[in-house]
């Protein structure tokens, strides 16, 4: 299930999918995650503090709910928070720039949170939380299978993403794809992922830079695009009609079938 929006009305869809206010912003900026094999360079997140009260007051890029009812709170400045209905427990990032980042939050089928900062994955296990390095790393032609319970993280510039099948993380590079786009041509790599969806079919959706949204089906991706889709999409949501949303910096779409693709921007009211 994706829990990392909570819906209540198709208004709250919309503002949840522009919560990252620093994403709305980005104009197709590069967004890469360093990543590396050596320990300096592992995501360290330590828990530094627990209150009744809430204290970040700055930017929040996700709010994501686990299966046990937790909400975790991910900001760009401040790092990270769970709340259990009851206190609040703040980790900070271990990282010597200071950068405090927290890009995204999943649980895998274990019931393991993990965590992504810009310097990689971090696992909680047992109230700490560890790094998890990926163990290998596979080219665009390499085919590859994602399980039902594998979960993805963007990563990189060069079209990559790294997939957990609940022991080993593997860093994948995707097959090229252009952008219909004519405005976006000049662009190096279109097929850069900067939003992942698994659905409650186990189904992967990609949101892409500027080559639209990959759909990954029968061992391959399926790109579905068109002009106005060809921006940088950053955040992807099914609703209970199994409808796919997609918010990029040209407005919110959703999708009911590849072939119908419905475009809402400022002033159309839905």
């Amino acid at each position: 299930m994706n829990n990392k929006i909570i819906l209540s009305s198709v208004s709250t869809l919309v503002l949840l999918l522009f919560l990252p206010s620093y994403k709305a912003e980005t104009n197709d900026r590069l967004l890469e995650v360093e990543t590396s094999s050596s320990p300096s360079h592992c995501s360290y997140l330590t828990q530094y503090t627990m209150d009744t009260n809430y204290q970040f007051v700055r930017t929040i890029n996700l709010l994501y709910k686990d299966s046990k009812g937790t909400m975790w709170i991910g900001s760009e400045f401040e790092g990270l928070c769970k709340y259990d209905g009851q206190v609040y427990t703040y980790y900070s990032i271990k990282d010597k720039k200071g950068n405090q980042s927290i890009l995204d939050i999943q649980e895998d089928a274990k019931g393991s949170i993990l965590v992504q900062t810009r310097l990689g994955i971090c696992r909680l296990r047992e109230g700490v939380f560890v790094p998890v390095l990926p163990a290998e790393k596979t080219d665009s032609s390499t085919p590859w299978i994602s399980a039902k319970e594998d979960l993805c993280f963007k990563t990189g510039i060069k079209g990559e993403i790294y997939r957990w099948n609940g022991s080993v993380l593997t860093h994948h590079y995707l097959p090229s794809f252009n952008s219909p786009n004519e405005e976006k041509k000049h662009i190096a790599y279109p097929n850069q992922v900067y939003s992942t969806l698994k659905d409650q079919q186990g189904n992967l959706w990609l949101g892409t830079m500027a080559a639209g949204v990959l759909q990954y089906q029968d061992k391959s991706l399926i790109q579905i695009a068109s002009k106005g889709l060809a921006h940088t999409v950053n955040s992807l949501f099914k609703d209970s009609k199994d409808r796919l949303w997609i918010a990029n910096n040209e407005g919110v779409f959703f999708i009911r079938e590849p072939e119908h693709i419905s475009c809402f921007k400022k002033r159309t009211q839905i």
